[in-house]
């Protein structure tokens, strides 16, 4: 133990050799007062900072004769000498002589740091345990599951918050409780056999029950732990649980509508559905009324079909009619629309006025519409006042609606199928009517009627004769049908082969049946018969026909006198080379001569070459006119005589003249053409050959400026007119025999080589523009027009080209486009083409899953100070060498576009990892920590820069804009010269700025701002000198909002002229209330806060006049505070308006100062007469060097010129110390006083 003495002078005499070894002392004679001058001692406070103990002094322990206390003093303190350091534990004791007086004090300590550091540790541990304590209990409280603790007798010793908040009782209602005062008695016998089963083994089990609770009875759901002791005896059960009476109440309202589903689907009667309906639904929705109203628009009336009543004697009004006429209700239900209404009671409209007499609660009604027509509607009514429909309810009844729609529609169909069986009776007896007159028919038609059977082996068996077949073959019908060969008999030997192969193939294919034959009668006539039938194949295997055979022994002696007359008339034919042809309009039968035939190279028996394919022979171009001049002339509108191209059989066009007569009959209708056809291709080829050359010669001493060519159809050239030479200075017999691509620039023959390939294969040509050289060089532009020439058999024979030099109208239409799509300052490409770009890459996201773009959106900041102080044209040369520095560091295949003004965005497409976009941003704002030189000026800029990094996310190129915009924004909101990624959480920082800017607004207008005043001092005299007014904010719904968040939101939109105006009337206000009530008072300054924006309005000198003339405050007693943005904004204007403040009598503080924009240069020109050392030196005085000295150096600068120094954010005695000690004149901070309401205030000026 360490020891000293010391003597009634206060001297240290003595210091043993223990406390001389504990303090690292070897030398022995060194003395006791030198010693104990080099110990230093400090308090042992945890509320002291670390590096910064408070010192204790030692004069306290050596106290003079007569002070020293009765009794003995311990205390532990840390003592320091030299390099070491300890915690001690010292008692002082004083030592008295006889007389009672001190005569020595003795002094005595040891070395605690041990024990000292092991209560610490102990200590730590305990508060650590604490916390974690504090968060477990913390964590349980915040869950919003039930959480309790119970004994084996189900008395609870636990619940949390969110369990006593669900039966709305204080948790010392709840703990003690058993389980039976919560849940439901018929569900607490199954709960408590779950409980007494519980063993070891099977220490869980889950449960529902009903609970009862202040809203109702409720569903709950748990999960259940036992915990057992050592002996396996239940000590203790955890539940953990939630209330599931939603999921209940969706889960009984779901059982409910199937049964509705259900009884719908049981019936299709109307009536019965919409009975069930009604019925079902009143139920499921107790205290409801329920009706099913169908709409009938030829009487445009809404009519009651089915209604359900909860009260039975209540009147039934099945039938009601509602008029469809200047009614609001059938408007919205024919749109679609569901109705809701709260109170029926509400509805003034007098066309449902009357029905809130049978319905006067809340209404919900549900269109029904069925095959997209408006059917009707679905309404329940609530019987016993309003009602707010909730989302669940009105889900429910569009459920219900769309299932009666379905029910409607197959009853619909049912009743459209019963009226197709009533339909499909009506013509089967119908069907029957007809077989009956079939029958009659038969027996009177002229020829024969039979059903005619053939087996597979051979046999054949004729059934149902009627009377005209024994006429046909002079066969008595029954012996025919006896004997199914009898008919065989009489076909005429040379026929019956084919006939009888003509049968059996019938049979084999099925295909109808028709044959021409004749047959030898029994009176030894030959006769031709005609027969027709449809096969059809029996079961055992046989096909039977039933047929018609008719006698046409007179038309075969037409055709043969026909054939002999046509043989004639072929001859006479033959003998002109005119082709012949012949329609019969009714029958639409023809006949061509052999001649028409060989005139497009057929046989005479082809089938080919007929009026019938004479419209698809013809050639394209003639077809519409020549089938125009046919249907005219059947009309009997014009003379048929036409010249046009048909199809010959090899494929060329032939040009044939042809000349028709219409024959008409007796009553003047036409029923015959009879026509001629002349081939004249020889001499069309000549007329066309005469006239190529009359248009060739034409188009040159037309177009002598054009270079005209003629080429073969596979493109080499003819001809060339001699403009060639004019226009190219080359050679035309160079192009002969080439290719026309051979005319173009040799970087565009293949493309115009493939065009033309193109256009010949479709034969469709549209205009070609290529370039061409000129033989000096010179590239050129020409537009080359592409016309077709076509022989006689409708090929292409030529192609003839002409083409003009469009050079300079290109180079126009090319520098439209640029400068449509760039910037003119920059060279960069401008919105527009950014924008059309921005969509292809959304467009090609959305089908692309794997694509990834970005846009980065990026300004220049502080621009405006650019402009303003070296004026636009230099800002323009910051604005190109900023694009060029852009263009640079970006990869050319990204677009860099100028979106306006200082406003730039870079487009990266094809991406694959975000890394891609933020190595080129950073790159951007390494560059620009160096200067831009414009003009032999080196300027020094920064970059905000807001990216997106999208997929497919985006619909639209503004919403991805819109997001990079707000990314930019918040890195300027924390730094300029950073880049910021976009998130949600932006986009909700910029919707709550909307909402605080609209909160602001209504703020100033309904009076929700409040006025706090700080005061501040005299350091040097310690007297209050005056307050600065700070404006604070009490939100009805957010409370407190800080003016660090409302402030800048007020300076963006300028709400800030607005806000400054009204504190500095309120102030002036108060400050003249505060002289009037306290007198001593008349001395008080008053310092308010000016934004350079409020300062610049129009009319703010004359409101700061008004103020005055109010409220006359004296000389030197209103200082405005300005912001040192000042400095930037000084320009004549500027300076006229601080010169006016001065005038008038006003201070001038500059806020903040050497925080921002400090600019000494203006320093000393500027009327101000204070300067606020801003909070963040003043907070790190004490400890940071650096900060000491730029505050004295502020200090300094300030008394230098003049000015008086106001330091804010003073909190502590050692800073106030230090400001005093640099002769700061005034201060304030927390160690004074907050910032506080004006009666807060008054106590203090009170004490004046």
């Amino acid at each position: 133990m360490g020891v000293c003495l010391y003597n009634a002078a206060k001297q240290v005499i003595y210091i043993n050799p223990y406390a001389r070894n504990l303090l690292g002392i070897t030398d022995a004679s060194q003395p006791a007062t030198e010693i104990w001058q080099n110990i230093h001692l400090f308090e042992e406070d945890s509320a002291a900072a670390p590096n910064h103990p408070r010192p204790y002094p030692k004069e306290n322990l050596l106290k003079p004769q007569g002070q020293h206390p009765a009794v003995d003093e311990r205390r532990t303190v840390t003592l320091q000498y030299g390099d070491r350091r300890m915690t001690i534990e010292l008692e002082v004791r004083p030592i008295f002589n006889r007389s009672g007086e001190m005569q020595l004090g003795l002094i005595t300590f040891q070395d605690i740091r041990d024990r000292h550091r092991d209560a610490t540790e102990h200590q730590h541990l305990i508060n650590h345990l604490r916390q974690q304590a504090d968060r477990y209990y913390s964590l349980v409280q915040r869950q919003t599951d039930f959480l309790i603790c119970s004994r084996a007798d189900t008395v609870i010793t636990f619940a949390n918050t969110a369990f006593c908040r669900a039966f709305e009782r204080a948790v010392t209602d709840v703990i003690g409780q058993p389980w039976a005062t919560f849940v439901l008695p018929e569900d607490l016998p199954a709960l408590l056999a779950k409980v007494q089963a519980l063993t070891p083994d099977a220490p869980t089990f889950t449960n529902e029950n009903r609970v009862c609770s202040p809203q109702g009875i409720k569903y709950t759901q748990w999960i259940n732990l036992g915990i057992f002791d050592d002996a396996g005896q239940l000590v203790e059960i955890q539940s953990v649980g939630r209330d599931i009476s939603m999921l209940k109440e969706q889960l009984l309202r779901e059982q409910a509508l199937n049964r509705v589903i259900q009884a719908i689907r049981n019936s299709l009667d109307l009536e019965t559905i919409f009975a069930t309906v009604v019925e079902e639904v009143g139920k499921l929705w107790l205290k409801l009324d329920c009706v099913v109203v169908q709409y009938l628009p030829h009487r445009h009336a809404w009519v009651r079909r089915s209604e359900y009543r909860q009260d039975p004697n209540w009147p039934h009004h099945i039938g009601y009619e509602v008029s469809d006429a200047d009614n609001p209700m059938a408007a919205q239900l024919k749109a679609g629309h569901i109705i809701q209404i709260s109170d029926a009671s509400e509805i003034t409209d007098p066309v449902l006025k009357p029905l809130t007499e049978m319905f006067p609660g809340a209404w919900l009604i549900v269109p029904l519409r069925v095959e997209e027509q408006t059917w009707g509607a679905l309404g329940v009514f609530t019987t016993n006042g309003a009602h707010q429909w909730s989302a669940a309810e009105i889900s429910l009844m569009t459920t219900i609606a769309t299932q009666l729609e379905v029910a409607i529609y197959q009853a619909k169909l049912y009743q459209r199928a019963q009226e197709e069986l009533a339909q499909r009776r009506r013509i089967e007896a119908a069907l029957r009517d007809s077989e009956e007159r079939f029958r009659s028919t038969a027996m009177n038609v002229p020829g024969g009627i039979f059903r005619y059977l053939h087996f597979p082996d051979g046999r054949n068996q004729v059934f149902y004769l009627n009377p005209m077949c024994e006429k046909l073959w002079g066969v008595p019908a029954a012996v025919a049908a006896a004997d199914g060969s009898a008919l065989w008999q009489l076909v005429h030997p040379d026929d019956r082969p084919a006939m009888l192969e003509s049968v059996e193939k019938s049979a084999r294919t099925l295909q109808p049946w028709f044959w021409q034959w004749r047959i030898i009668h029994p009176n030894g006539d030959i006769r031709w018969l005609e027969g027709a039938g449809q096969p059809e194949r029996r079961d055992d295997g046989a096909v039977m026909w039933y047929t018609l055979v008719l006698d046409v022994s007179d038309r075969h002696a037409a055709q043969e006198r026909l054939q002999e007359q046509q043989a004639q008339l072929d001859l006479a034919v033959q003998a002109s080379n005119i082709g012949f042809y012949f329609c019969d309009l009714r029958t639409q039968t023809a006949y061509v001569s052999p001649t028409y035939k060989a005139q497009l190279g057929y046989p005479a028996n082809a089938a080919e070459a007929s009026p019938k394919d004479w419209a698809s022979r013809l050639h394209p171009e003639d077809r519409e006119r020549a089938v125009s001049a046919f249907q005219r002339f059947l009309r009997g509108e014009a003379a048929y005589s036409i010249d046009f191209r048909l199809r010959h059989r090899d494929g060329s066009y032939r040009w044939i003249h042809s000349k028709a007569v219409l024959i008409r009959d007796s009553l003047g209708q036409p029923c015959k053409v009879v026509g001629t056809h002349i081939d004249i291709t020889d001499r069309k080829t000549a007329e066309m050959a005469l006239r190529e050359s009359e248009e060739r010669y034409r188009l040159l001493a037309e177009n002598m400026n054009d270079i005209v060519c003629v080429h073969d159809p596979a493109g080499h050239c003819l001809y060339i007119s001699p403009s060639y030479e004019a226009l190219l200075g080359r050679k035309s017999t160079d192009l002969i025999s080439q290719h026309f691509s051979e005319l173009s620039h040799p970087e565009d023959r293949a493309q115009v080589r493939q065009e033309l390939a193109q256009m010949i294969q479709q034969n469709k040509f549209w205009p070609l523009t290529h370039r061409v050289c000129t033989a000096s060089g010179e590239t050129l532009w020409l537009e080359t027009l592409i016309k077709p020439r076509y022989d006689d058999q409708g090929q292409l024979q030529r192609l003839q080209t002409t083409s003009r030099d469009v050079t300079a109208r290109l180079k126009v239409q090319n520098q439209l486009h640029y400068e449509a799509y760039h910037d003119m300052l920059t060279g960069l490409p401008n919105r527009l083409y950014l924008m059309e770009q921005l969509e292809a890459a959304i467009s090609e996201a959305r089908r692309n899953p794997r694509y990834h773009y970005a846009v980065v959106f990026l300004d220049l900041d502080a621009f405006k100070v650019i402009n303003d102080s070296l004026g636009h044209a230099v800002g323009d040369r910051v604005l190109v060498e900023f694009a060029r520095l852009l263009r640079s560091l970006i990869h050319r295949s990204h677009t860099v576009a100028r979106f306006g003004g200082d406003e730039f965005v870079i487009l990266m497409s094809g991406l694959s990892h975000i890394q891609e976009v933020i190595a080129p941003c950073e790159g951007i704002i390494t560059r620009l920590q160096d200067s831009i030189n414009v003009d032999e000026r080196q300027i020094f800029v920064s970059s905000s820069l807001g990216m997106v990094f999208a997929q497919n996310e985006y619909l639209n190129s503004l919403e991805v804009l819109r997001n990079a915009d707000i990314a930019m924004y918040e890195a300027k909101g924390h730094q300029r010269g950073r880049y910021a990624i976009f998130n949600q959480g932006m986009y909700k920082q910029v919707l709550q700025r909307l909402h605080i800017e609209h909160d602001l607004r209504r703020a100033l207008e309904q009076d929700e701002l409040r006025v706090f005043y700080q005061p501040f001092f005299d350091l040097q005299e310690q007297r209050l000198v005056g307050f600065e007014a700070l404006v604070r904010w009490y939100h009805p719904e957010r409370g407190l909002i800080s003016p660090a968040e409302f402030i800048p939101i007020a300076e963006d939109t300028g709400l800030i002229v607005a806000l400054d105006q009204w504190v500095l009337r309120h102030a002036c206000q108060q400050l003249t209330q505060w002289y009037q009530q306290y007198p001593s008072t008349k001395r008080l300054i008053l310092s308010v806060n000016v934004s350079a924006k409020t300062l610049k309005h129009p009319n703010f000198l004359a409101h700061l006049d008004h103020i005055q003339q109010e409220f006359r405050l004296a000389e030197g007693r209103l200082i405005l505070e300005l912001t040192e943005r000042i400095a930037l904004e000084l320009n004549e204007e500027m300076r006229g308006l601080l010169s006016a403040l001065s005038d008038r009598h006003i201070e001038i503080s500059i806020d903040d100062f050497g925080t921002g924009y400090s600019c000494l240069s203006y320093l000393h020109s500027l009327p101000i007469q204070h300067l606020k050392v801003d909070r963040s030196f003043v907070s790190q005085l004490e400890n940071n060097q650096r900060n000491y000295q730029i505050t004295q150096m502020i200090l300094v600068l300030t008394h230098q010129l003049g000015y008086r120094a106001i330091a804010e954010g003073i909190e502590t005695a050692d800073q106030l110390q230090l400001l005093r000690e640099l002769g700061c004149d005034y201060g304030q901070g927390y160690l004074f006083a907050r910032p506080a309401p004006a009666s807060a205030i008054e106590p203090l000026l009170q004490a004046l």
